[in-house]
């Protein structure tokens, strides 16, 4: 990038306070409450951002009241206790020049029983979309409760040191529910009209202005989408809250439909941006978009040319923490790109920490900074790392950064690993960029590379090295025999690599392993005008895969002109082409169409020949990472290759 953006740089003024820039760091769940408590979990993660350059930080949606619980790592924000360590995150984000806001919310029928332990709260008796349990119509006094509920833990915040509040107004909680009319059909001064539906939502907004927020905002979802009652609604209900906020903060979809507000690598960047670009047309009050805006370029126009005042980021902070400063100083060739698979989402929505897929620091920013680094034990100390795929690749400069020299040998003649085949799945090419990242950070480094170096147990250099990390990954299995099929067959991974070896007009793919090769291959092949039929043992492909992928999967194959065999399995195919299925609720199943060829996914098989012999020699200090432990997944990968070596370093520095 040569020339400078201006616009994204310019302070703004929201309510009492001033941002340094117009990058918003957005709410979403981390998975680091403990006991109900923010922790320090919390803390080293905002301040990290903070440091990194971001103007205003909002943490991730808390409840306001017992009944808004959904996980065990929720902050309970109307706890009083909550304010201790409320104040150590504002002290360490304010140190670090950012502005630090907390999203406070009722979740309402998003809200999960098991950890409330009471039922789901909504305006009307409607069905939960996570559980199916039928909701509790608030009473008056229950509304009551919330309205104190929201002013509760604003309080408590504003005494932890924070800035401010946004209130949640979207994604089906609460003060959603009762703005819409298909959700809330209540018949006293809550229901009805659109100003009795945005009562409960006023009376909020009111009486959180009694106190000394320094900003008050909102985050709405803009039903453009929708072609309801609510989309009618939408610019009286934003004008009626202006007099309220500092700000709106414009999203869309709902907890139930994570792949729109969360859209993941199948969704175009800025997919989201109309949407608020909509509500910046009628409102006078600054604007944060928000929905894949990570690309530098693409951030700096939307404020540039007046689209929206902010941008908002979630994915792309989370993935690099100094995206804000690296593109300030036009660094932005350094930025480790977010590729949108939603491991980060997938993870805290479980109840975990959240991570990155290439990012190994990602909620433990506080565990990694209080290991042991260089020492004089270890510092020079030579490490052999066997591998250059994603564990390797990470666990070498992880290794060099802790003082370590460092050698990578790869067998084949370029790194990556399986990462060119997990890029070359169509719409997941993205995968490149941890591959491109991870081989340009190798090139600045002092780590030696030999490619084309294949090591075998016992070779002589072995002894050359204080110790070795072995990240030799997991090869394909070969496709088991069977006298059932009687016709050629070839693994996913065959097709992906080239769809041109299969002949033949129509193909019979197997998808049953839960991953996107068996799907790549699918689509590759309908590409190439094959009549493809899949067999699927349930009723969605991708199950391994978090669910914003997997749906978004299906939209893509479901729109392709492919023929379906849900809740199937293959039984034989015989010589003729012709195959029958297992299919559930019918036994064996008959198929009129004669087939050219099948192809099949096969599990992985870990290359564990060198952790056994090593293992077995002794005498040599090592660790192993990745698929060569288990075939698993490249989010693994990358984390036990950052951990491997802070193990072996650790081992070799007791010698």
């Amino acid at each position: 990038m040569s020339e400078p953006i201006p616009g994204l740089f310019t302070p703004i003024t929201l309510g009492k306070r001033t941002l340094r820039n117009r990058i918003v760091f957005l709410p979403h769940a981390t998975g680091q409450g403990v006991q109900g408590l923010p922790s320090e979990g919390h803390l080293a993660y905002f301040a990290r951002r903070a440091e990194g350059g971001v103007g205003m930080i909002i943490q991730e949606a808390t409840p306001v009241h017992q009944a808004s619980l959904s996980r065990p790592t929720h902050v309970q924000g109307y706890d009083p206790r909550i304010i201790a360590p409320a104040r150590k995150i504002s002290d360490a984000v304010h140190k670090a020049g950012a502005v630090m806001l907390v999203q406070i919310s009722h979740r309402g029928l998003a809200a999960l029983p098991v950890f409330s332990r009471m039922p789901v709260w909504a305006p009307s008796p409607s069905r939960s979309p996570h559980t199916g349990e039928v909701a509790h119509a608030l009473t008056v006094s229950e509304i009551r409760e919330v309205v104190s509920g929201f002013v509760q833990t604003a309080r408590n915040f504003m005494d932890g040191g924070y800035d401010g509040v946004e209130i949640h107004a979207t994604h089906g909680h609460l003060l959603n529910s009762f703005l819409n009319p298909r959700l809330n059909w209540r018949s006293d001064a809550y229901g009805g009209s659109v100003e009795n539906r945005m009562r409960l939502l006023i009376e909020v907004l009111e009486a959180l202005r009694t106190l000394p927020l320094g900003i008050l905002g909102i985050r709405l979802g803009q039903p453009a989408w929708n072609t309801g009652p609510e989309a009618s609604d939408a610019a009286t209900i934003i004008h009626a809250l202006e007099p309220y906020v500092d700000y709106i903060s414009v999203t869309g979809g709902t907890q139930a439909t994570k792949h729109l507000n969360m859209g993941d690598m199948y969704s175009p960047p800025a997919y989201m941006l109309e949407l608020a670009r909509q509500v910046k047309r009628v409102t006078s009050r600054p604007v944060i978009a928000a929905g894949r805006l990570n690309e530098p370029l693409l951030a700096a126009s939307i404020i540039e040319n007046g689209s929206v005042d902010l941008v908002g980021l979630a994915r792309a902070l989370i993935c690099d923490p100094d995206w804000a400063r690296k593109v300030q100083r036009q660094a932005t060739s350094e930025i480790r790109h977010c590729i949108a698979c939603n491991t980060c989402v997938e993870r805290a929505e479980s109840g975990g920490p959240i991570g990155c897929i290439y990012n190994p620091r990602t909620g433990r920013e506080g565990e990694i900074a209080a290991r042991p680094t260089t020492t004089p034990a270890t510092a020079g100390k030579r490490v052999l790392v066997v591998g250059g795929g994603p564990a390797g690749m990470q666990a070498a400069l992880r290794a060099e950064e802790l003082g370590l020299r460092v050698t990578l040998a790869e067998a084949d003649p370029a790194l990556g690993g399986q990462l060119a085949l997990s890029a070359s799945v169509p719409g997941r090419e993205v995968f490149q960029r941890i591959a491109d990242f991870l081989q340009e950070a190798l090139a600045q480094s002092q780590v030696e590379v030999l490619l084309g170096k294949r090591l075998v147990p016992g070779a002589p250099e072995f002894s050359s090295y204080d110790g070795v990390i072995v990240a030799t990954g997991a090869a394909p299995a070969p496709l088991p025999d069977s006298a059932a099929t009687a016709i050629p067959r070839f693994r996913a991974e065959e097709i992906l690599r080239n769809p041109s070896i299969a002949k033949g007009k129509r193909a019979l793919v197997i998808i049953d392993d839960g991953m996107t090769s068996g799907p790549g291959a699918a689509e590759l092949l309908a590409v190439r005008g094959v009549e493809v039929h899949v067999v699927l043992a349930g009723s969605d492909a991708g199950g391994a895969l978090p669910i914003t992928n997997r749906r978004m999967l299906m939209d893509r194959l479901l729109a392709l002109p492919l023929r379906w065999h849900f809740h199937s399995t293959l039984l034989r195919v015989d010589k003729s082409g012709k195959a029958t299925l297992n299919v559930r609720g019918a036994g064996e199943v008959k198929l009129d169409s004669a087939f050219d060829f099948v192809v099949q996914t096969v599990q992985r098989s870990a290359n564990s020949d060198l952790i056994a012999a090593l293992d077995s020699a002794g005498g040599t200090k090592f660790a192993a990472a990745g698929d060569c432990v288990a075939p698993r997944n490249i989010y693994n990968a990358i984390r036990e290759g950052f951990d491997a070596a802070d193990r072996l370093a650790a081992a070799l520095g007791q010698t």
